[in-house]
């Protein structure tokens, strides 16, 4: 008998890239508004799924559950 078991890898870091970091700033109730752009971010591990889905095929046994 064989049956399937999916486990996506889960994200486990995040790292900012490089030049996207939101710089320090001062801001003082009054001041011009300012707009600032989000920082990027790379997941770690690399192959790691973003949306994360644990699943057992049609044919797995009752007994083996999730």
């Amino acid at each position: 008998m064989t049956f399937k078991v999916t486990i996506r890898l889960r994200v486990t870091g995040l790292n900012i890239v490089a030049g996207t970091d939101v710089p320090d700033l001062t801001y003082r109730v009054g001041s011009p508004a300012v707009l600032l752009n989000a920082p990027e971010y790379t997941i770690n591990p690399s192959n790691a799924q973003i949306d994360p889905l644990h699943e057992l095929g049609t044919n797995t046994p009752s007994f083996v559950t999730l």
